[in-house]
């Protein structure tokens, strides 16, 4: 069984355009005329192969990707990937843009974590959400059904995070996120109790 985390990240028109999308995704030279969103040029590597040899999963692109500019002129980039959080390009991603912000969540939607930068280093603040999103995932189901038929790496939760109760709570890392460092994103378990 495949195992999924979804993604949302925050940013400006230039990041999006300078770290993300990418007309060369292959590094063969070829041109596509629909720029894929990479983090090879996050890394400075030529291609997805070399991206997932040297540094770590890429985006899962059956379920395809997307980005769209918001109401206050940022960006939103939608993907998901296999197995795990990409840790080492959400790490990148906010040392090469202290303005970036990155949402990541597993599949099972038990927490939601926010990456973003405070006080001069990259934190990660989680939201406990399995039972508040169940109940909405449930009264929502055809909205659901619907966003998941798109692909375009959207998913049900960036609709849920607006209207949650629940509250963020800031955990702590001294060692780089090394939680996330190759390990399956469920064996990372949510920190604080329900």
């Amino acid at each position: 069984m495949s195992y999924y985390v979804w993604n949302k990240v925050v940013c400006s028109e230039q990041t999006l355009e300078k770290y993300f999308l990418d007309s060369d995704p292959f590094g063969n030279e070829k041109k596509i005329e629909h720029p894929y969103i990479t983090f090879n040029k996050l890394f400075d590597v030529k291609s997805l192969d070399e991206y997932e040899k040297n540094i770590g999963r890429t985006i899962s692109y059956s379920w395809g990707t997307s980005y769209k500019k918001t109401e206050n002129g940022n960006y939103e980039i939608k993907f998901a990937i296999r197995w795990d959080y990409p840790i080492r390009a959400i790490v990148k991603a906010i040392e090469l843009d202290d303005k970036l912000v990155w949402y990541s969540v597993e599949e099972n939607h038990l927490y939601v974590s926010k990456f973003y930068w405070s006080d001069e280093k990259i934190k990660e603040d989680v939201l406990y959400i399995e039972d508040e999103y169940h109940e909405w995932s449930m009264n929502n189901n055809e909205f659901e059904d619907m966003i998941l038929d798109r692909d375009d790496g959207d998913d049900g939760v960036w609709y849920f995070l607006p209207n949650t109760i629940g509250q963020w709570k800031t955990w702590e890392s001294t060692d780089g996120f090394k939680r996330y460092y190759d390990i399956a994103a469920h064996n990372v378990k949510y920190p604080f109790e329900y």
